[in-house]
């Protein structure tokens, strides 16, 4: 185009001096999607090495005197003659303590030693016999746990003794044949024993402050934690709903599982938030699903940011169109349109000749957010003006509409993630252990998966969204 004709062109542009078309009606960003109900595991600790001990004390392995019974010439009434009975009762392995549903199972093997019967047949012929027998019991004591709604923790406890070798003894007088059990003998003697053991591990239970432990607990969920310092990373937790989680064995302890459920999200931050007010301990209920974090990991570029990279970058590069203008670019801003991104972009366009003031204009486009995860770095796609911009362009300027101007900001809407997102990921990796959440609390977590989510465009940032899947536990320390 020669400078006489260009004149005329951009005459009628410079006289208005302006092109701005209308600004396109505002879409609300969407609401961010909430972090999926992950599960902590709070496990609070009942110690069976005092009841095993007790046991071991009160149920003796010795044999005879020294043993758990021992009875020597008792006599039992006989149509047969004089009976005395000689017998003693051991432990025969050490006390086995097992878990099945909500119930602490304990077994005992009991042992029958120096069993004998002694028989005098008559009182004119006095003929003794000396009859030996042994035989085995289990001893087996059921404790159900239960957590009442307001965490009180209750037990039952319920004892049985079993024979699995029936003590008895088989005579053969001279007029039949007679079968002497000895297990009614022994079975009184034992039921002290069984009662005391049931009282005792009802005590131990019953001293276990389980509402307190869940409430310190609790307690420490709404405080930031800390996964790294530089940059700084913080976990937050949204707390939701507690309950009993059933029981389980861990050597000498049953271990009572609290669960508490809750939302959580690990993002990076200046500073930890602010720190709400502790809630209180909520009534024990039915917790769905199982054990597990799925915590949203969030690594926000805020448009303030993206503005000022955007507008150093485009300071000193103006675009060439065809025809040899050239258009300097003066400020763009950041938005949201929905789910995708606004961009609008203030830009002059120089006349050429020095009567002529040049032309401002203002112009709205569209992107669609994208991140590239080898690269860790946030582009925009599918960018191009905005329906209303458009036909605004193609009646009052449609030498913008050639490709050059959208693909000379385009290819400068690359922004890089890699200080935001390697080490927040890299501490994820590498799991929790024992990080302090309050006095006396820790938490630890591991995480089996680790994979982007998608990117939320919101009202004054984007926010690069990933999931960490995982397990995760709180410990108490005194």
């Amino acid at each position: 185009m020669n400078r006489p004709r260009l004149f005329l062109f951009l005459l009628p542009l410079c006289l208005s001096s302006c092109i701005k078309p209308h600004k396109p009606a505002a879409v609300p960003a969407e609401p961010a999607p909430p972090p999926a109900v992950s599960t902590l595991i709070l496990p609070v600790h009942v110690p069976l090495a005092e009841l095993r001990a007790y046991l071991d004390a009160h149920l003796a392995t010795q044999p005879g005197a020294k043993g758990i019974y021992w009875v020597s010439g008792m006599p039992l009434a006989s149509p047969v003659g004089n009976l005395h009975l000689q017998l003693g009762i051991h432990r025969a392995a050490p006390v086995g303590f097992s878990v099945a549903g909500n119930s602490l199972l304990w077994h005992i093997r009991l042992a029958v030693n120096s069993g004998r019967l002694d028989w005098d047949t008559g009182r004119v012929v006095r003929v003794s016999h000396h009859f030996e027998f042994g035989g085995g019991a289990a001893l087996t004591g059921t404790t159900s746990l239960t957590v009442l709604p307001d965490w009180t923790l209750k037990s039952a406890t319920s004892t049985s003794l079993n024979w699995t070798q029936n003590p008895w003894i088989d005579l053969n007088p001279p007029f039949g044949h007679i079968k002497v059990s000895i297990a009614d003998k022994v079975q009184p003697k034992v039921a002290p024993l069984l009662a005391s053991a049931g009282a005792k591990i009802d005590q131990a239970v019953a001293g276990v402050p389980l509402r307190a432990m869940a409430a310190k607990g609790w307690a420490a969920l709404g405080q930031p934690l800390q996964l790294s310092d530089n940059p700084k990373a913080y976990l937050r937790i949204v707390p939701l709903a507690a309950g009993f989680g059933g029981i389980e064995g861990q050597g000498d302890d049953v271990v009572i599982k609290t669960m508490f459920s809750g939302r959580l999200i690990a993002s990076l931050g200046p500073d930890a938030g602010s720190v709400p007010t502790p809630l209180p301990l909520p009534e024990n209920t039915v917790l769905p699903g199982n054990p597990g974090l799925d915590i949203l990991v969030s690594a926000r570029a805020d448009y303030a940011e993206m503005k000022r990279q955007l507008e150093a970058r485009l300071a000193d590069k103006p675009i060439t169109l065809p025809g040899g203008r050239t258009i300097s670019i003066r400020g763009v801003e950041f938005g949201a349109q929905g789910k995708r991104l606004l961009v609008t972009v203030r830009f002059r366009l120089k006349s050429g000749f020095f009567l002529l003031p040049g032309v401002s204009g203002t112009v709205y486009l569209l992107g669609t957010p994208r991140y590239d995860n080898d690269t860790r770095r946030l582009f925009i796609d599918d960018f191009d003006f905005v329906p209303e911009t458009e036909q605004y362009l193609a009646q009052k300027a449609d030498w913008l509409l050639h490709g050059v101007f959208v693909s000379a900001i385009q290819k400068h809407l690359d922004f890089d993630f890699h200080a935001q997102v390697d080490p927040l990921f890299a501490r994820l990796r590498a799991g929790v252990s024992q990080v302090a959440v309050a006095p006396g609390v820790t938490f630890s977590a591991s995480f089996k998966e680790l994979r982007l989510s998608g990117i939320h465009v919101g009202q004054d940032a984007l926010f690069l969204q990933a999931h960490a899947v995982g397990d995760g536990r709180l410990d108490l320390s005194p």
